[in-house]
């Protein structure tokens, strides 16, 4: 089992919507109440439930706090796929470089 983690604004969720007409909306409500229409990155949330699927743990973080991680993913029906959502660290430490612990090289997928 690996531990995978999905980041939201720009991830799973594109706020621009005229750059992405094609894909579909989802309605986010924030934590003061109002909603959001943002995009959904399918190619990205079929990564994210392909990984839970074969049993890896997902975690879902965003920069904005695990709150709005965790309205996303309501949003996005995802609860059932991700073990925990967290604000996205904005460091860490440890004794060895990622390179040493990470089983592959990090993804990063951009938005397109």
């Amino acid at each position: 089992m690996r531990t995978v983690y999905f980041d939201v604004d720009g991830t799973l969720v594109l706020w621009d919507k005229d750059r992405y007409p094609g894909l579909p909306s989802v309605f986010v409500t924030d934590v003061h109440g109002d909603s959001i229409e943002l995009k959904i990155h399918t190619k990205h949330l079929y990564i994210l439930k392909s990984a839970a699927t074969r049993g890896d743990c997902v975690i879902v973080w965003s920069a904005a706090g695990a709150e709005w991680a965790r309205a996303v993913g309501r949003a996005l029906e995802i609860d059932d796929f991700v073990i925990h959502y967290l604000q996205k660290p904005d460091s860490y430490f440890d004794d060895e470089e990622p390179k040493f612990w990470l089983n592959q090289t990090p993804r990063w997928f951009p938005p397109s």
